[in-house]
């Protein structure tokens, strides 16, 4: 065989491994998905029991035993209080979209210019109720996507040196420091997002579910968990949690529309003006462009949970192109 020859099968077998591995990554998606998931919520146990073995000077053992006790309470906690609830209202979701979305047909219908608009967007509106509907089921499967990412975090972050280890052992060794170097800025630009957004979440989640109960807006406590739970994905989030409660508002009252608007408002103030310059400071800036074309291509490729996943895969992507493709030092946010 010439060597003419050896080059093409060469290529040709390039080819067939790379689409190989393409469809394989196609394939296990989801299974990597979840991995990452897991691999997010591990940093941030981590980053917690970092926190607490510099304070009171213990073994990580122990501090992890304390984190994750001290997690487990709040949780159950919070599950005790809000799942009976959240179970009964989630069943009256499912019908209140939909009515919500005929009562804004109807009141469309109800003025000259509303009856215009309403014969461009009944199809439009039909279709964002469906929408809802299908990503509700999607959530819900996040959901349980979700708890087995729970179960894969804790105990990653158990003997976080193993995986670590684990990992670079696949690395030669002429580049193992260097590699090292960068999985320590990836895993701390992600646990420095991840807070970022979980007090945001919990803030305006608390917020909404107060607004929302004073204006006597239904299946409030759904809509409030729904509302922080939504922050966790920039932008669209937001968007997503106001016209579900929308909705839900107009089902029932559409007079309370417009104090829901002004709920969202003073979200969208405390999130922009106060809690983000005051968080986002010591977190990971992404850019706005490329957080929503993440957010775009992750949803198209992986639906609702590439959608939830998308900023902290971008944010991680971002420190892998500035360390080995700009080789750019990673600012270090500190306390």
């Amino acid at each position: 065989m010439t060597t003419a020859d050896w080059t093409f099968l060469r290529r040709v077998l390039i080819v067939l491994v790379l689409l190989g591995a393409a469809a394989l990554l196609c394939y296990t998606a989801r299974l990597l998905l979840l991995v990452f998931a897991g691999v997010l919520g591990a940093i941030l146990i981590h980053s917690a029991v970092s926190w607490v073995c510099g304070r009171l000077h213990r073994s990580y053992r122990f501090c992890y035993l304390i984190v994750l006790s001290a997690a487990a309470a709040v949780v159950g906690s919070a599950c005790w209080f809000l799942v009976p609830r959240v179970i009964v209202q989630l069943s009256q979701l499912g019908s209140a979209i939909p009515r919500g979305a005929e009562g804004l047909q109807n009141w469309l219908d109800s003025t000259g210019a509303g009856r215009i608009l309403a014969g461009h967007s009944s199809v439009v509106l039909s279709g964002i109720a469906s929408k809802l509907s299908a990503y509700g089921f999607d959530a819900l499967d996040a959901l349980v996507a979700l708890a087995i990412a729970v179960v894969l975090s804790a105990y990653l972050a158990a003997t976080p040196e193993d995986y670590e280890q684990g990992a670079l052992s696949l690395i030669p060794a002429a580049w193992r420091r260097r590699a090292a170097s960068i999985f320590s800025d990836v895993a701390r630009t992600m646990g420095w997002w991840m807070i970022g957004q979980l007090i945001p979440m919990t803030v305006l989640g608390i917020v909404s579910l107060i607004g929302l109960l004073i204006i006597g807006v239904p299946l409030a406590i759904t809509m409030g968990l729904c509302t922080g739970l939504m922050i966790f994905i920039p932008f669209v989030g937001a968007i997503i949690a106001f016209i579900v409660t929308t909705l839900v508002a107009i089902s029932s009252d559409p007079h309370k529309v417009p104090l829901v608007a002004v709920v969202f408002v003073i979200i969208h103030v405390l999130e922009g003006y106060i809690l983000t310059p005051l968080v986002q400071k010591r977190a990971v800036h992404l850019p706005p462009a490329l957080t929503i074309f993440a957010q775009v291509l992750m949803t198209a490729l992986f639906g609702f949970l590439g959608l939830v996943l998308a900023t902290p895969a971008a944010a991680g992507a971002l420190v892998l192109v500035k360390r080995m493709y700009l080789d750019e030092a990673v600012e270090s946010p500190g306390l």
